[in-house]
């Protein structure tokens, strides 16, 4: 979840790694593509 949030610029961050604060659907959609194809792909090499 927290790799699905979106940077604004200009705006300072206190902690980066916790995210920072606006919310993407769309972002969150495709980062758990990602990892559904890595896990397929390492299902099919096993």
């Amino acid at each position: 979840m927290i790799s699905a949030t979106i940077k604004d610029e200009g705006r300072i961050y206190p902690n980066e790694e916790w995210g920072y604060g606006r919310f993407s659907f769309q972002r969150l959609v495709e980062n758990l593509e990602r990892v559904s194809i890595d896990k397929k792909e390492i299902l099919v090499i096993s």
